[in-house]
């Protein structure tokens, strides 16, 4: 707590020299204004790509193969492709509000056992990372993460979300040279199958683990 006592105050009311500002209080000062900047930033950002494509991003900028792109609306894209890319990273993406609690608490539990190291990100935390922010781990990166997960599920919602899904990679929005346009059937029937096996396998593993 910052006081001034009677001497600094009667030296003030004289036209003295005013005391040197408390410095845990202009902290606090800075500290507020540059959170309220981030939320306003934040919010405008968000909203602003709800409806223009995203220029540029952190991910495409640090990407050693440069950067290729071509936008593509949902509605472009084919159906299966979208169902097979769902199932294979988020099976739970159309009724969770952006968090899988259930995959979180699995990859705290399997990290905490020693296991190969696992996220439980959804495919809206995917997005808000790619988009928004960086790639690679820390609790800080993560928690911005959360809040940009909050905002455009709110803002943007699911059709959105997934349109913009995965910036440096396939994405139904966007293809890059790594993957090509890929939009016909038969490429969303081979994904679709192929996660089928992959899902399959992986419970048979679960089950197998539990039991043992």
């Amino acid at each position: 707590m910052c006081h001034h006592n009677g001497a600094r105050a009667d030296r003030l009311h004289r036209g003295g020299a005013a005391p040197n500002p408390c410095p845990m209080r202009w902290f606090a000062t800075l500290l507020v204004k540059l959170i309220l900047g981030f939320v306003a930033l934040s919010l405008l950002l968000v909203v602003v790509f709800r409806f223009v494509p995203v220029p540029v991003t952190a991910t495409m900028l640090m990407d050693e193969n440069g950067i290729t792109k071509d936008w593509e609306p949902l509605s472009d894209i084919d159906r299966n492709l979208v169902r097979a890319a769902i199932a294979a990273e988020d099976g739970k993406f159309c009724s969770h509000n952006g968090f899988d609690q259930e995959a979180i608490e699995n990859a705290i539990r399997s990290n905490r056992e020693g296991g190969r190291i696992r996220g439980g990100s959804t495919i809206s935390q995917q997005t808000a990372k790619n988009v928004f922010l960086w790639q690679g781990g820390g609790y800080f990166r993560k928690g911005l993460e959360a809040w940009f997960t909050f905002l455009i599920e709110n803002i943007w919602g699911k059709r959105r979300i997934m349109e913009w899904w995965g910036v440096t990679g396939w994405t139904p929005a966007s293809t890059n040279r790594r993957w090509g346009r890929i939009t016909d059937i038969r490429t969303g029937l081979t994904m679709l199958t192929d996660t089928i096996m992959r899902t399959g396998t992986l419970m048979l593993q679960r089950i197998s683990a539990a039991r043992s």
